[in-house]
């Protein structure tokens, strides 16, 4: 077993420093993003790595890095298109107030349909990190093409009504994941009552896990193979 977990540590340390240096392949875009009549309602950062239909969207925490601490989306991303050809979309997440962000999260979907070849047959994840996955649990229900969702560490707390409403509305697979010391980790255990049963797939608490995963690259970067692909093994 020893011998096991220290060949495992090996692969994952040489698959992060792949996917850390291995920067010149990936579309960076300063991306003004607007409605469908044209109105510039926020610019925001976009990277963007083209594969198949299958599209893995990345929203990040509020003012949060596209490339995130140690790179830990552009990793997510690199994973995601060079081991199952999935096309990734990273966004930032810097609204300040949340006033039009149903506009932005319409222009980013808009952005997308718009960046793929075969716009009837696009399937989305979404992986959505703190307020990038409050946005998420408000609006993916209105878009039929999200077929999963997985929010880690979502301040639902901050806009409960708003949250729950658009969850229960959502068609599609919802996992929420919480550390076990993230400050909203209270909501996993409400979710377990009876009346909020109907909302998630799953409830995963992630021990020793702070807000941020700090200490913890590899085990947040292995989220959405675990939970949107499926796949544990994921490194080798």
């Amino acid at each position: 077993m020893f011998f096991l977990n220290t060949l495992k540590k090996k692969l994952i340390k040489n698959r992060s420093d792949l996917f850390v240096f291995n920067k010149p392949m990936i579309n960076k875009i300063n991306l003004n993003l607007s409605t469908k009549n044209g109105r510039v309602i926020h610019k925001s950062d976009v990277i963007k790595l083209i594969g198949n239909n299958n599209v893995l969207m990345i929203i990040v925490g509020i003012n949060g890095s596209i490339y995130g601490y140690m790179n830990k989306y552009l990793q997510i991303a690199k994973r995601a298109n060079e081991i199952y050809g999935s096309t990734v979309f990273i966004f930032a997440n810097d609204l300040i107030g949340w006033s039009n962000s149903k506009e932005y999260f319409n222009a980013m979907l808009n952005y997308i349909k718009e960046n793929m070849e075969n716009k009837l047959e696009i399937k989305i994840s979404i992986f959505g990190n703190s307020a990038g996955g409050l946005l998420s649990a408000f609006y993916s229900w209105e878009f039929p093409e999200i077929g999963k969702m997985l929010l880690v560490n979502p301040p639902l707390n901050d806009m409960w009504e708003l949250s729950i409403n658009g969850l229960r509305a959502f068609t599609g697979s919802a996992t929420l994941v919480f550390g076990q010391f993230d400050p909203n980790c209270n909501v996993s255990e409400i979710f377990k009552q009876s009346e909020y049963l109907d909302i998630f797939n799953k409830i995963i608490l992630v021990k020793n896990a702070n807000h941020e995963f700090k200490g913890m690259l590899e085990e947040f970067v292995g989220l959405p193979f675990q939970y949107l692909y499926n796949k544990i093994e994921f490194y080798v």
